[in-house]
């Protein structure tokens, strides 16, 4: 039984990120294997976040302006396979999940647009070909910006999507979407809490998805806040 521990150094771009096997018997760790050395940033943003698929390990990261890279690799850290998602705007954070002989869904928001959308691709979870070009989960209200942005697959054919939208001063929205594997909104499927920020990415348990948020007790433009963690079921 084994553990995958991915970091990415902090050297300054280009980032590497290494993966490394750890033993959950003996607890040993394995040596440090780089598994990508070109990592960039675009507007000061280096995405990246990595999911398992089956007997693979999938990574997402921007490897230059306008190209998310997507590396898949064995149990052994080995390559697998190659595949990208390209946006002119580029990517300030991804996320990705998937599910083998269904869908990868790659999910990110927009590093240079204005405003910074929050964006979905489909790709072959073996291949990492694309399936489905990226497109929009949401179009920002002018001066709004996405942040705490997470992934994961609901059932065969759709994720849920969950970011937060900060909009104006200090007023928050955490924001959820089932997205299909066809590249579509699943209907009636939006929702938005306000004065509630993510604390994790979603996660299936007991076939119901949940993320854990903090709930904040404030008004507008007001700095000091009062918090409680929740948990919250979505979308």
């Amino acid at each position: 039984t084994q553990a995958f521990i991915l970091t990415r150094d902090g050297a300054g771009a280009p980032f590497t990120i290494y993966g490394q096997i750890l033993d959950l018997t003996t607890f040993v760790l394995g040596a440090a294997v780089a598994l990508a050395i070109d990592c960039a940033t675009v507007a000061g943003f280096a995405g990246w976040d990595a999911c398992r698929i089956g007997s693979t390990i999938v990574i997402a990261y921007n490897r230059t302006g306008n190209l998310l890279a997507l590396e898949s690799f064995d149990v052994a850290l080995a390559p697998v396979a190659s595949g990208s998602v390209v946006d002119a705007n580029g990517c300030s954070m991804v996320s990705i999940d998937g599910e083998v002989g269904e869908s990868l869904y790659v999910v990110y928001c927009q590093a240079t647009a204005t405003p910074r959308r929050v964006r979905a691709a489909i790709n072959d979870p073996a291949t990492l070909a694309a399936v489905v070009a990226a497109f929009n989960v949401e179009v920002p209200p002018a001066g709004s910006s996405p942040t705490h942005l997470g992934v994961c697959r609901y059932d065969a054919t759709t994720c849920v999507v969950l970011y937060r939208m900060v909009e104006g001063t200090n007023v928050s929205r955490m924001s959820t979407a089932r997205v299909t594997s066809a590249g579509a909104i699943f209907p009636a499927s939006e929702r938005g809490t306000w004065w509630t920020i993510p604390n994790s990415r979603p996660f299936m348990m007991g076939g119901k998805c949940y993320a854990m948020a903090i709930s904040i007790a404030t008004g507008p433009g007001v700095t000091s806040f009062a918090t409680n963690s929740v948990l919250l079921e979505v979308p």
